[in-house]
């Protein structure tokens, strides 16, 4: 795979050219004016309101995002089982990616982003109650878990996939793609992604830390004492209201900014300022 991507790489260098939509005096001319962009574009209205969404879109699935997995190898869950639903969902995810990036292209671009908010959250909650009926009992007698466990974890890992790279990371991609403004498309591209990927990494420390706290244990000393109350479940459940609620703000947030005219996501506006305020 890795020599596939070299050669192909080589040959798109050699074989493809591009045309500049726009004249080589719009390029910046130095990294001082390229971060002087930067900070123009970051006091534009409607970039903060889109900024705002993305840092608080994936605080519902935090919990889900980073100790669900944990919880199951916990419970005995095989690694190697685990790693090759990986492999499973490839094909899965490549033909969401052709299906959503189609349908990303007409007029309400975020409609599958949205719809993946709906879907991860109603899976966020299934996949912790599967964590909780894991069956220990059954694969200690057995030795193995059982297909009907296996068949719904995959399920459930092949859809929240398919939400999360497909509908979510797809559609979110197109629109900054459409919104970009091409006399800096590489760095104002590369801006919205980077708040986009904070919006699920800046969550992980205090949800790791709210599940330590949640969680209650035997009174024993300094012996490691038996779990009364797993944080895991407390902290999923908060989740969800917390997640439900965050979906009505986003929701109400992009349509608007999907409305929002072309020139106020530029640099140089030609429009009215008040139709900018997002």
């Amino acid at each position: 795979m890795g020599t596939l991507y070299l050669v192909v790489t080589v040959l798109l260098f050699i074989f493809k050219t591009e045309k500049s939509s726009f004249e080589i005096d719009e390029l910046p001319q130095s990294s001082a004016e390229t971060y002087q962009n930067l900070y123009h574009l970051l006091k534009l209205d409607a970039i903060v309101s889109l900024a705002i969404t993305m840092v608080v879109s994936k605080v519902a699935f935090a919990v889900h995002d980073n100790v669900t997995a944990l919880k199951l190898l916990e419970k005995g869950f095989p690694k190697e089982q685990l790693a090759f639903m990986s492999l499973i969902q490839l094909p899965f995810e490549i033909v969401g990616t052709i299906v959503v990036g189609r349908w990303s292209s007409g007029h309400r671009p975020l409609s599958p982003y949205l719809i993946g908010v709906q879907l991860r959250i109603v899976l966020c909650i299934i996949a912790a109650f599967f964590v909780y009926i894991y069956p220990s009992e059954f694969q200690s007698l057995h030795g193995e878990i059982p297909l009907w466990y296996y068949g719904s974890v995959l399920i459930l890992s092949i859809l929240y996939q398919f939400a999360s790279d497909g509908l979510m990371f797809v559609s979110i991609g197109a629109f900054f793609a459409r919104i970009s403004d091409n006399s800096i498309g590489g760095t104002y591209l590369t801006l919205l992604n980077t708040i986009s990927n904070l919006g699920g990494i800046w969550p992980k420390f205090f949800v790791l830390a709210l599940t330590d706290k949640l969680t209650i244990r035997e009174d024993c000393g300094k012996e490691q004492c038996a779990i009364l109350i797993d944080g895991y479940y407390s902290a999923a459940l908060i989740a969800l209201p917390v997640g439900i609620l965050l979906s009505i703000f986003i929701s109400r947030r992009l349509r608007k900014l999907e409305t929002v005219h072309a020139d106020c996501w530029k640099l140089k506006k030609s429009t009215d300022l008040e139709k900018c305020r997002a």
